[in-house]
């Protein structure tokens, strides 16, 4: 009998799309380097966000260039420079978009898991770990969160706007 072989899922696919979304969110509150911010999405992330150099800095230079990032050479040391990287008010507002989108995104992405999974629900949890079980229900459960949240601050800004008007 052959051995049946896994389809091949392209490892970080999805995450590809938020490296300046998760760059962004790190230097919304301060000022931080190269170095630093590897260190703080493994940190944050528990070790599920993985960042290697040869896609962060690029990814930096670009956010650079579109205005959304300034950077600042300070000397540490006899001999070394850091760069450091700050989020520009473009880059404030750009992050806003980004957030948006990635809200919408992952709610819609929530609703057809919901939707295209409860016929093969019992069928699909089964076969996966318990940690994985954990992940999906809280992938599930923070898009439904992240799209009333943002239904109520649009609500919210609304009848702010009637109110006020």
């Amino acid at each position: 009998m052959a051995e049946k072989k896994e389809p091949k899922v392209t490892k970080g696919n999805i995450k590809n799309g938020t490296i300046e979304l998760v760059l962004l969110l790190l230097l919304r509150s301060e000022k931080k380097y190269g170095y630093q911010l590897a260190n703080e999405l493994l940190e944050y992330s528990e070790g599920g966000y993985k960042l290697n150099e040869a896609t962060m800095y690029p990814t930096l230079y670009r956010l650079n260039e579109k205005g959304y990032l300034e950077y600042e050479q300070i000397k540490v040391g006899v001999k070394r420079t850091r760069v450091y990287y700050s989020i520009t008010e473009s880059g404030l507002e750009y992050l806003d978009r980004l957030l948006d989108e990635y809200y919408s995104i992952t709610g819609a992405i929530g609703k057809i898991i919901t939707r295209t999974s409860n016929e093969k629900w019992g069928s699909l949890l089964v076969n996966l770990s318990y940690e994985r079980k954990l992940r999906i229900a809280n992938i599930i459960i923070s898009s439904h969160i992240a799209y009333y949240v943002k239904e109520y601050l649009v609500f919210c800004s609304h009848n702010i706007a009637i109110s006020a008007g």
